[in-house]
């Protein structure tokens, strides 16, 4: 329970504050003001100013039209009776706001309160989706289903759009980034060879900072490498191999990952794992990598590569630029089962048996550690495993990705 202090110039402050207490009336506001139904009411937090002001605030889940977002709720009362002048003020500048921020306030009479409504990610002005629902209307039909795919929160959030077989994609950027993600993504589709499709988008909406990508046509990688599909190791390694061999001329450097960021990764890594901290320092002990000057995904992950046919399409380009085409191959092998892994680098090397080999040790190294990573930072069932699968990982993937068992491979 979380008390208050008693109040005399705020008497309805006077009680706790679980959910519990306020669900039917924040029930009853969002579905009058906004037609959303409440999922999920959490309380985290009472801000009690003696005289002047209570706030009690709130991380809720709504849903309308198939859509659940996170939100942050702050319900206000004020000395005096000033909650309703507030609210009236708080519309007007909300009604001048982006439109996802529109009409996100609202007055209880009974308990004398203004609620407001805060997206959790305020880097991302669009992402409070199921608020806009109007306002994607135009770009995606009312009948169409949307479900949330991803959020990272101050980087982006993906919606998937079903309309019958038709799918695609919303995507909502940090301020001033739809355009340009947009624009990358065409130079990036005029630099990339005939045989590999870059997932474009084909409209954006300004007001909303979002982008619209049709899905990509072909069976996901990780899927066919489940199924143990030989062929479609060989038709990656050649699309990745034109891909890398693409001009990249005036596209961001993407080949230098910053050694402060590496360090803290390693770091926070031996904190919730100490006994891997010898082996994170003995894959990382050997020479860095350097510059690339090739055109790269930058995260090819298995669910970023679609296989159709002989063609490859590659999907969240947000990543690429100039880079080096090894950490490409380290970061998609790392995350394909071992015999998939053999295959992809066997046909790899075949094509381009003059790459520079002495850099996948790092390369290789670098891919397990932020895999690993990733796998500590979700902590989901069975994370510690799946952190040393990755580890111990790195030393066959860089022996069979070197070629002829190239010595600067050896002794991981």
């Amino acid at each position: 329970m979380n008390m208050v202090s008693v109040d005399n110039a705020l008497p309805i402050f006077h009680r706790t504050w679980e959910p519990s207490s306020m669900a039917e009336t924040i029930d009853r506001l969002v579905e009058r003001d906004w037609g959303w139904k409440t999922i999920d009411l959490r309380l985290e937090r009472i801000r009690h100013r003696l005289g002047v002001r209570g706030t009690v605030q709130y991380t809720a889940v709504f849903e309308s039209r198939d859509i659940r977002q996170e939100v942050w709720l702050a319900g206000t009362t004020y000395a005096d009776g000033r909650a309703a002048g507030v609210a009236r003020k708080l519309r007007t500048a909300a009604a001048r706001a982006v439109p996802p921020l529109k009409s996100l306030v609202a007055f209880d009479p009974v308990h004398d309160m203004v609620f407001q409504v805060f997206p959790l990610d305020h880097k991302l002005p669009g992402a409070l989706a199921f608020a806009c629902r109007d306002e994607l209307s135009r770009w995606v039909p009312g009948e169409a289903t949307l479900t949330p795919v991803r959020h990272r929160i101050g980087l982006s959030a993906t919606l998937r759009t079903v309309l019958r077989s038709e799918i695609s994609y919303v995507k909502f950027h940090r301020a001033d980034e739809a355009h340009r993600s947009a624009a990358r993504s065409k130079q990036l589709q005029r630099l990339s060879p005939e045989n590999i499709g870059l997932a474009v988008p084909r409209a954006v909406i300004p007001d909303l900072e979002a982008t619209i990508t049709d899905a990509a046509a072909g069976s996901r990688l990780d899927v066919l490498a489940g199924m143990g599909d030989e062929r479609a190791m060989a038709v990656v390694a050649e699309a990745l191999l034109g891909l890398h061999r693409s001009n990249a001329d005036g596209l961001d450097d993407r080949s230098l990952v910053p050694k402060v960021r590496v360090r803290r990764s390693v770091e926070w890594l031996k904190f919730v794992m100490p006994e891997a901290g010898p082996m994170m320092d003995r894959l990382l002990d050997g020479p860095k990598p350097t510059e690339g000057e090739a055109l790269v995904h930058g995260d090819l992950k298995p669910d970023h590569v679609f296989v159709d046919g002989d063609r490859v399409n590659l999907i969240d380009l947000d990543s690429a630029g100039r880079g080096r085409p090894l950490s490409d191959l380290a970061t998609l092998a790392v995350r394909l089962p071992f015999e998939q892994q053999a295959l992809l680098i066997e046909h790899y090397h075949r094509l381009a048996p003059r790459a520079d080999w002495s850099a996948w040790r790092p390369e290789v190294a670098m891919a397990s550690i932020k895999l690993a990573l990733s796998h500590a930072q979700h902590r989901q069932a069975g994370w510690p495993r799946a952190v040393w699968q990755a580890l111990l990982a790195t030393d066959a993937l860089c022996r069979q990705g070197s070629p002829a068992g190239n010595s600067s491979c050896r002794g991981l």
